[in-house]
Parts: C-alpha cells; sequence; structure tokens
C-alpha cells in the first residue's frame, strides 16, 4: 500500500494492483495481481477464492502467475 503510485484524482486514490481475467474451467475468473508475485483468484463457478502470498517474483520453481488457471482448477476437482 505504500508503494502505490498517486494518480492526482480529487479522490486521492493511488494506483497500486493489477487485475486479470483467465480462464478458469471454462469460465472466466477475475485475478488480482500485487506487487511481489501475490494473487488472489476468485473463481465465481466454485465460489472459490485462492490466495498466494510471496515475497519474491523470481520463484525457486518457476513463476506461478502463468499456471494460476490450471491450478484454480485443480482445487475444484
Amino acid at each position: 500500500m505504500k508503494k502505490a503510485v498517486a494518480t492526482g484524482k480529487k479522490n486521492r486514490s493511488k494506483y497500486g494492483y493489477q487485475s486479470w481475467v483467465f480462464p478458469v474451467n471454462g469460465e472466466a475468473a477475475m485475478v488480482l495481481q500485487g506487487h511481489s508475485g501475490q494473487f488472489i483468484v476468485l473463481d465465481e463457478t466454485t465460489s472459490t477464492l485462492l490466495l498466494t502470498i510471496s515475497v519474491n517474483e523470481k520463484y525457486k520453481v518457476g513463476n506461478l502467475f502463468s499456471d494460476i488457471g490450471k491450478i484454480t482448477e485443480r482445487l475444484s476437482q
């Protein structure tokens, strides 16, 4: 939150997060991505929420962000 970028808007909002839409179980799922590899997957179809927290984008086993859809689908099986 402290590293969010000021937008210059009157409401003093800041930009600090990105959202993406990934296919999960054949349906669109909202994915919120944080600064250092954190992400939240909101799978409305299965009422599943997946939260991953990381302090390092360069994971030793690879970047999990590219496999979000596959990981979330496995949770609903």
